[in-house]
Order: structure tokens, then C-alpha cells, then sequence
């Protein structure tokens, strides 16, 4: 993935996410439900992103592609649930990695940026984004289907207008 302002995409950048985002996870799901109708249920998870319903600058390929992919996933959901399948996705916020460290922050001010915009004041760790997938994927969880459960810290939530804790003084 890449960002690209939308005047400068190509043809052939937005065709290739789409293809490998939207239509990959279709062609996984469609193999892996054939297998689970077989075998009489299942679960499915897939990776979505907060801006597949916020938006982002410079991600309207991505954001594009993760929006059909949530759709996909409520839409199989629906479908599926008669075979015992449940589909369900995350949206995993910012976490230590050392892909995204390299990519997303490559200095301490960037980093020292992105965290103060998360409301929990941290990123995640990886080990706590597989915690979750692995709950959606546990019996535990056998009756959500069509879910999608975002793990950001609170980073994807609204903004009020002030800082928490600020006072705004009437004239």
C-alpha cells in the first residue's frame, strides 16, 4: 500500500489495490466458505481500516477497498450464517512493527506526532492485535457475525472542539 493524492493515481495503482484488497479477500473467502460449507460452519476474519468509513487523505485506493471488504464481510455474514459461518473483520489502529516503525514513523518526532493523536496515548502492541483477532475467532465468540471491531486506541473516535479538561470562557 502507498499514499497518493486521487489527482495523481493511476489506472493501474487503483486497479492493483483493489485487485489485491477487494478481490483477493473475495477469492480467499469464496475458497475458504466453499471448504467450511463442506465441513458444516467456520469463521473468517478479515483486515479492514478505520478510514474505509472515515476517510483519509491520500488513501482512496486503500480506503476504497477496505470499504467493499467490510461490506463483503457483512454481506457473507448474512449469506453464510445458515452454514454455521461466521465473518467477521478488524480494524487494527497503529502498532509496533517494524514494517510500519520504517514506514510510518521513520524518526522519534513523527512517532512522538502519531502517538499524541491517539487518545490512549500509545500504539498498540502486535501481541495485543492478535488478541483480538484470536477472540473473534474463539467459540466464545460464536454468535457475532457481521462484526467489525476496531482496535485504534481510540484514534479513529470524533474530536470535540476542545481538549479534554479545557475550559471555554463566555463573553
Amino acid at each position: 500500500n502507498f499514499v497518493c493524492p486521487a489527482e495523481r493515481l493511476s489506472v493501474n495503482a487503483w486497479r492493483a489495490v483493489l485487485g489485491i484488497v477487494l478481490d483477493g479477500t473475495f477469492y480467499c473467502s469464496r475458497e475458504f466458505g466453499k471448504g467450511m460449507i463442506a465441513a458444516g460452519g467456520g469463521s473468517i476474519l478479515n483486515i479492514v481500516a478505520t478510514y474505509a468509513w472515515t476517510g483519509m487523505p491520500g488513501v482512496v485506493h486503500s480506503a476504497s477497498a477496505k470499504a467493499g471488504v467490510l461490506a463483503m464481510t457483512r454481506t457473507l455474514a448474512a449469506e453464510w450464517a445458515r452454514h454455521r459461518i461466521r465473518v467477521n473483520a478488524i480494524a487494527p489502529g497503529v502498532f509496533e512493527s517494524e514494517g510500519a516503525g520504517g514506514q510510518l514513523w521513520p524518526d522519534d518526532d513523527i512517532k512522538r506526532r502519531l502517538t499524541d493523536a491517539v487518545p490512549a496515548k500509545r500504539f498498540a502492541s502486535a501481541a495485543e492485535i492478535a488478541e483480538h483477532c484470536l477472540w473473534l475467532l474463539v467459540p466464545g465468540s460464536d454468535y457475532v457475525t457481521g462484526e467489525c471491531f476496531t482496535v485504534d486506541g481510540g484514534a479513529s473516535l470524533g474530536r470535540g472542539m476542545w481538549e479534554p479538561g479545557e475550559r471555554v470562557a463566555r463573553r
